[in-house]
């Protein structure tokens, strides 16, 4: 404790440089730090422990989020973004009672409660661009219908909305709800904004229209080319079930034709499948589809 006194940052780094080292374990000197209640002393330790090695004081992350509220409030969402194994509800009760806002918004969307860390935004942090950019991350339209209704009676917040959501809702969608007679700051300007915005949208979508629909006819035609082409068959080719020549026998014989390529005797192909299906081409495809999923087996391992 004289250590810490003397010097905070270098006692702790000194005792995260040995903490598997006897009697520097980290429960040990978690245990020091908290019976002698210098708690400001062990978040600086645990701060310092988690930016070394996030696991090494895991059991202590709950605790953490408490510490981080109280005396260091700038660390506290970068500590719950990085960290998978907080129960969430604690969390979010810790940062109510300290009024921390924005970590509360992160919480609730990350407990899938979207609506409500929306609400939030606007009604506690009260901040109309961080709304919006927080409704196109979640992409979620009832979550635009909810931004929409929640702003709607704030001139400020209608502005903020007309200015910059063009391109992401139906902008009549938002005129049509803002409430007769309401005067909003800087109206034309931003209806202006909002139509452009809007047209831009269109224009991209019917661009990507027409390139689908050029593609679309391209692939047709080269189907109907390839269906269409002829298939050369000579003395030398052979059925791929039985090996023998489809041609130049004795006997006359049926012979089947697929897309593929392949020739099969009509005889040698299995009457009762009524696809009738390439038998080679089928067995590649299995296997191929059975090499991928072992694959996937192996790499989850």
């Amino acid at each position: 404790m004289t250590l810490m006194k003397l010097g905070s940052e270098e006692t702790v780094n000194l005792l995260i440089a040995h903490r598997t080292e006897p009697p520097l374990q980290v429960e040990r000197v978690v245990k020091v730090l908290d019976s002698t209640h210098t708690v400001e002393y062990l978040h600086k330790y645990l701060d310092g422990l988690f930016q070394k090695d996030p696991k090494a004081g895991g059991q202590y992350h709950q605790r953490q989020v408490e510490l981080y509220a109280t005396y260091d409030k700038e660390k506290l969402l970068p500590f719950l973004r990085s960290c998978t194994d907080i129960p969430l509800q604690k969390a979010l009760q810790v940062c109510e009672k300290h009024n921390r806002y924005e970590e509360m918004v992160f919480l609730l969307a990350r407990m899938g409660n979207p609506k409500a860390a929306l609400e939030l935004v606007i009604k506690k942090l009260e901040d109309v661009d961080k709304a919006i950019e927080f409704a196109m991350e979640e992409g979620d339209d009832d979550l635009w219908d909810a931004l929409i209704h929640l702003s709607i009676s704030n001139p400020k917040f209608v502005t903020g909305l007309l200015n910059n959501v063009g391109t992401h809702i139906d902008p009549t969608k938002l005129i049509q709800q803002i409430p007769e007679h309401t005067e909003i700051p800087n109206l034309g300007a931003s209806l202006v904004k909002l139509l452009q915005d809007f047209q831009v949208q269109v224009n991209l979508r019917e661009g990507c229209r027409k390139i689908l629909v050029k593609d679309s006819h391209s692939l047709m035609e080269k189907l109907y080319k390839l269906q269409g082409s002829a298939v050369y068959i000579d003395g030398d080719t052979i059925c791929k079930a039985c090996g023998n020549e489809v041609i130049g026998t004795a006997e006359k014989a049926d012979f089947v034709l697929f897309f593929c390529g392949h020739v099969y005797h009509g005889r040698c192909v299995n009457k009762k499948n009524q696809r009738m299906t390439c038998r080679m081409c089928y067995v590649h495809t299995r296997a191929e589809h059975r090499g991928r999923k072992e694959h996937l087996l192996q790499k989850n391992l």
